[in-house]
């Protein structure tokens, strides 16, 4: 990636890593977002983020609530976590509550 002048946006692939974001909020990783490391899923590009990732073994485990497990595809509960860790960008209507 880089800029309209032609130099790379990032020094190196640690600095994309922990400031590029999809959109505002959604980076790469899902831990350690924010600019202290304190939220999950969603947050502001933080510096510390390579160094807490690599702290923490390379690993982050979160467990999807047990009222959002099943029939994802209408599950509001589902979609909500979802849309909290970024892994969809909205929530869409279940079938069951289209007309």
């Amino acid at each position: 990636m880089v800029r309209e002048d032609g130099l790379a946006i990032y020094a190196d692939y640690a600095d994309y890593m922990a400031n590029h974001q999809r959109k505002p909020g959604i980076g790469p990783w899902q831990d350690g977002a924010g600019k202290d490391g304190s939220k999950v899923g969603r947050g502001e590009p933080n510096p510390d983020q390579v160094d807490a990732y690599i702290a923490n073994g390379g690993f982050f485990k979160k467990h999807i609530p047990m009222e959002a497990q099943f029939f994802k595809h209408a599950n509001v509960a589902w979609q909500d976590f979802a849309v909290g860790m970024a892994c969809r960008m909205a929530v869409s209507k279940s079938p069951s509550s289209l007309s």
